[in-house]
């Protein structure tokens, strides 16, 4: 059986930057760059939950943001099947990171870091268009 995760990809008004964490070194694919997020719990009921459960867990976020109703990408391969969700920040805000992730940054999306997980890579070149067309859309 496939395991099942939920993320969010944090998008600041400000200056359109997107907010990543990179992984510790005892998960999966560790030392790479992804949004916040993790896996499925039974009590979540439907993935939107998982987004939002776990992006609070891991970054302590106590900042009010919007999140979108449907996943703005489905990452699926062997083993996992993942959903992205988009979340709209009024300003940057500091994560307080838990032991999952060494380190945070808010990133402009032509500036991002090399090592990025490759399901966030798959996501952000199939979703180009799409994440540049929100981002001009802030700056108006």
């Amino acid at each position: 059986m496939k395991k099942l995760g939920a993320g969010i990809l944090a998008i600041e008004k400000t200056e359109g930057r997107l907010l990543l964490g990179r992984r510790g070194l005892k998960g999966d694919q560790p030392n790479t760059w992804t949004p916040f997020g993790g896996t499925f719990d039974r009590n979540d009921q439907i993935p939107k939950n998982t987004a939002i459960r776990e992006f609070l867990e891991e970054t302590q976020c106590k900042t009010p943001f919007m999140i979108g109703k449907s996943p703005f990408y489905i990452c699926e391969d062997n083993h996992v099947k993942f959903y992205s969700y988009l979340g709209l920040f009024d300003e940057p805000f500091i994560p307080e990171l838990n032991s999952e992730n060494l380190e945070f940054g808010w990133f402009y999306f032509d500036k991002l870091p090399e090592n990025l997980h490759p399901g966030v890579k798959e996501m952000f070149e199939n979703k180009k268009s799409d994440i540049e067309n929100i981002i001009s859309a802030l700056k108006f």
